[in-house]
């Protein structure tokens, strides 16, 4: 993640090399479209799902959910793309000026 200049933050995603993935490949990581490209980032957070079923997006991160990344559109037709992480493990604050 970093911080464009202008504001916004932009993250880059760099999937797991075939050569850091475990030995049974429980964790492939699929190409996507712009991997290794800064995307900007529209929103972060977590799913929440009510009673009813509903779900909408809370504007935090929490260890122990998954994290959803609503980001530019990758796609010419889309007005958003969403990427989502594996359950987060641990949060710690990075040093002023670390990225």
């Amino acid at each position: 993640m970093s911080v464009d200049g202008e504001g916004g933050v932009t993250f880059v995603r760099t999937p797991r090399s075939a050569h850091s993935r475990p030995v049974d490949g429980a964790w492939p990581s699929a190409d996507l479209r712009r991997d290794g490209e800064s995307v900007r980032v529209l929103s972060v957070g977590r799913m929440s799902v009510s009673d009813d079923g509903g779900t909408s997006l809370v504007a935090e991160i929490r260890v122990g959910f998954p994290a959803v990344w609503v980001v530019e559109p990758l796609a010419e037709d889309a007005d958003f793309t969403m990427r989502m992480t594996t359950d987060v493990v641990a949060i710690s604050r990075l040093a002023p000026g670390a990225t």
